[in-house]
């Protein structure tokens, strides 16, 4: 393989060699510590020694280090000790498709007796020693079955980073709820706030962590920016776009007729500028090189445009890689043929829509050296270890929820943290690829820092489910305590006791002016002091009536966001919202009414006092620390929401009191969409009251096919409003079940194109007609299609709720669970 940086082809008795000094913990070990040598043909960088160190003598340990420098050599190492010493070890990933290679990984370096995984769709040797698991899996144990991890010693968490986006619920609740007696380590990329981070682990944890960070790419960048040709530097490209060369005079119309013609039939400008630079990648040697673009239709465009212009592999790597495309599987060849035609020319594609099949084959060949060239999406950059020596950016804009923006600065390092092989390249290239047609679109400066983590906590009806099921018996104080921990909450706890801090500071500083020698007014006259001036309260009245009217404008704007796929977010704005309104409304009515000012500044005859001017900048500045000071709380704000939830699941008979009933179990073993989806299946069983009553009804109640309730699981996991079908289009048991939910307070959303393309897979279609159903591409389907295999797989495990109702579920899951959709590993 190319460029890895970890450890190949060792076998577990070289690891304990390796290891061998490493296998106690406490003040023994401290004794027995002294430098290892690795047994990867790279010496270990320092920082990773030191990681390793500091794992062993029983701490929680945070890595924040460049995208490729080989933290996960680090988890290998623990990994070993953990064999070693009879104890088990856990590695989470965010990503399936990075816990799937961790699986291989280990699988080579420890032994397939030794290793197994656990993910939403599959489970392999559940009880080995060494585990690896998808956050969500390692947060359900940890929240549901804690006892499951009694004989694990480490949990390694990778990408730590991404606890800020969608996954970022999953890592701090494993985080909060992890048990006492296991030690965490945990992997981030570069993050500036990383010593924020660490003190609010140290905080959950109530034990010392220990950072270790590494600042230093082991392979440096450079940056590049290719404009019309030429090569341009960080120093030279803002000066190009700003006064560009060769600007050409205004076209005629009949100059702007020929030239769309010769476009028309030729590649457009972007095109061209593509080739120019693949050919300039080509005879500098900077290859291989992955081009990113964010979208899948360009990334297939652009290997099709530029396929026949370069030939790549010689006669030889043409032949294997001609070998290698006719032994996949037919399907790829009916779906993805274009892809098959670019491959034995070193050009390959590489996005979420292709069949799993398809992505592996790209990902293997590209691994193995034989594709030069790789058009991707930035899923390529996530998580999976695949190092190229150039990335290149086609674009430095993508579609976001309002339209386009430009990338993140964690975006950009995320994706150049791929180029550069550690091991077999000096230096990584990043080239930003600028249209000529809109240069003033691209960065001029490449990014130094990504941005600050600062996750928010969004409350699902799942997570208020499992919370419940945690925290219940132990009453509304312990889930009170639960959000108090979360991270934003912890961070704007500190920055209130920073705050707090600056203006008691202010207030000593304004007290020491008012009694300063000599001051031209008494401190009894001086409007800086007299607490009751009208000048002041005006103003202050005044800045609360703003304030009011601003948060009157959120409270509005959240408003008209309920009904919509954002209403989870509104409903937290509108609980902060209503909070700091009554907040200001109270201050507003405590104000004293204002009173003639004893003396003003033209008591000076028109100049004003310096003392004066000094306690209006003081006390300026005091009102903002105040204001900032009498922000809402994160905690509570979150608490509301929860109880809301809690009030609308109640209503549903999900909950009662502080417990689970049945239905509430079957939804919470379903996962996402559970709700919805336990709802349906009491409407099919008998008006919702099956297994609540304690019934046992017979299987004629039971009217849906196992192909239609495999629709239903997959309908339920709707999250996209624009996928999301109007009430009149729903099949009438989903109808039923979400105006029963709406009646009593719970959004929901159901999709009949993603139930109706599951169903039709489980009738048993292949995948491109299914696909087709759903107007999905064949990527997306076989995604959507395992998230129902992973819903229907938790409800068969929860008896209570639908009594005999669990062969038609396995039913069910037999039928997805096939081909394309169970071919996992």
């Amino acid at each position: 393989m190319i460029g890895r940086d970890i450890l190949k082809e060792v076998t577990l008795s070289k690891c304990q060699v390796a290891l061998g000094v490493l296998g106690r913990t406490g003040p023994e070990m401290k004794a027995e510590i002294r430098p290892f040598k690795s047994p990867s043909a790279i010496a270990p960088d320092a920082f990773q020694v030191k990681a390793v160190r500091a794992a062993m003598d029983g701490k929680d340990v945070l890595v924040v280090a460049p995208t490729g420098s080989g933290k996960t050599w680090i988890a290998e190492q623990i990994a070993a000790r953990s064999l070693e010493v009879g104890a088990g070890f856990v590695y989470a990933s965010p990503l399936k498709a990075l816990s799937n290679q961790k699986y291989r990984d280990f699988c080579r370096l420890f032994g397939e007796e030794n290793v197994g995984i656990i993910t939403g769709d599959v489970t392999v040797n559940g009880m080995a020693p060494l585990l690896v698991m998808t956050t969500e899996i390692l947060r359900n144990k940890c929240l549901c079955s804690p006892a499951d991890l009694d004989h694990v010693e480490w949990i390694t968490i990778d990408e730590f980073h991404l606890i800020d986006s969608d996954r970022g619920a999953a890592w701090e609740e494993s985080v909060i709820f992890a048990p006492g007696h296991i030690r965490l380590l945990c992997l981030s990329a570069t993050v500036p706030n990383y010593d924020e981070v660490a003190a609010w682990l140290s905080y959950v944890r109530n034990r010392r962590v220990e950072v270790i960070v590494e600042a230093r790419r082991p392979v440096p960048l450079s940056w590049k920016w290719f404009l019309k040709g030429r090569v341009f530097t960080e120093k030279t490209i803002g000066r190009e776009i700003e006064h560009p060369r060769g600007v050409k005079r205004r076209e005629g119309v009949g100059e702007v007729v020929k030239r769309k013609a010769k476009e028309a039939t030729s590649l457009s400008e972007p095109f061209r500028a593509l080739t120019a630079l693949i050919d300039h990648l080509i005879s500098t040697d900077r290859y291989p090189a992955l081009i990113f673009a964010f979208s899948r239709r360009l990334v297939e465009e652009m290997a099709e445009a530029t396929v026949y212009k370069f030939r790549l592999l010689d006669e030889d790597a043409r032949a294997f890689v001609t070998e290698y495309v006719d032994d996949l599987p037919q399907s790829v060849a009916d779906i993805h043929g274009n892809l098959l035609l670019c491959l034995p020319h070193g050009i390959g594609f590489h996005h979420a829509g292709l069949l799993p099949k398809a992505k592996a084959a790209v990902e293997e060949l590209f691994l193995r050296g034989y594709l030069p060239i790789v058009f991707c999406t930035e899923t390529f950059a996530m998580g999976v270890n695949f190092p190229a020596r150039t990335v290149v950016f086609a674009a430095t804009t993508k579609r976001g929820d309002e339209g386009y923006r430009p990338l993140t600065a964690r975006e950009m390092l995320q994706i150049s943290g791929r180029a550069g092989r550690r091991g077999i390249d000096t230096r990584g290239y990043a080239y930003i690829l600028v249209d000529p047609q809109y240069p003033e679109e691209v960065p001029v400066l490449a990014p130094k820092e990504p941005e600050p983590l600062a996750p928010e906590l969004v409350l699902t009806y799942e997570g208020v489910l499992r919370l419940i099921f945690r925290l219940g018996m132990a009453g509304e104080d312990a889930i009170k305590t639960y959000f108090r921990k979360g991270f934003s909450a912890y961070r704007m706890r500190e920055q209130l006791i920073s705050l707090t801090r600056e203006l008691e500071d202010l207030q000593r500083q304004r007290d020491v002016l008012l009694r300063a020698e000599g001051c031209p007014l008494r401190p009894e006259g001086c409007p800086g002091a007299e607490t009751e001036c009208a000048e002041k309260i005006m103003r202050k009245r005044r800045s609360l009536a703003t304030q009011i009217g601003q948060w009157e404008k959120q409270k509005r704007v959240a408003l008209g966001k309920m009904g919509t796929r954002r209403e989870r977010k509104a409903r937290v704005l509108l609980a902060l919202a209503e909070q700091r309104l009554s907040a200001l409304e109270h201050e507003l009515s405590e104000l004293p009414q204002p009173q003639p000012c004893p003396q003003g500044p033209k008591v000076l005859g028109g100049g004003r006092c310096p003392v004066f001017s000094a306690l209006a900048a003081f006390d300026k500045r005091i009102r903002r620390l105040r204001a900032k000071l009498g922000s809402v709380d994160v905690a509570e704000a979150i608490w509301h929401q929860f109880m809301r939830s809690r009030t609308a699941l109640e209503r549903a008979g999900f909950i009662d009191d502080l417990s689970l009933t049945p239905k509430g179990s079957f939804a919470l073993a379903c996962g996402p969409g559970g709700v919805l989806f336990a709802e349906i299946m009491a409407e099919i069983a008998g008006v919702g009251i099956v297994g609540i009553a304690g019934t046992d009804p017979g299987t004629d109640q039971y009217k849906a096919e196992p192909a239609e309730i495999a629709g239903y699981a997959a309908g339920s996991l709707c999250e996209d409003e624009e996928r999301s079908s109007p009430a009149r289009f729903l099949p009438l048991p989903v109808a039923k079940a979400v105006g029963s939910l709406r009646s009593n307070g719970l959004e929901v959303m159901y999709s009949v194109k993603d139930a109706l393309a599951v169903e039709t897979w489980a009738s048993g279609q292949d995948v491109l007609t299914a696909a087709s159903k759903g107007d999905m591409a064949p990527g997306d389907f076989v995604m959507l299609a395992r998230r129902a295999a992973e819903t229907l797989r938790g409800a068969g495990t929860e008896e209570r709720f639908l009594r005999g109702m669990t062969p038609v579920l396995a039913e069910a899951l037999r039928e997805v669970w096939r081909d394309e959709v169970a071919d996992v590993l």
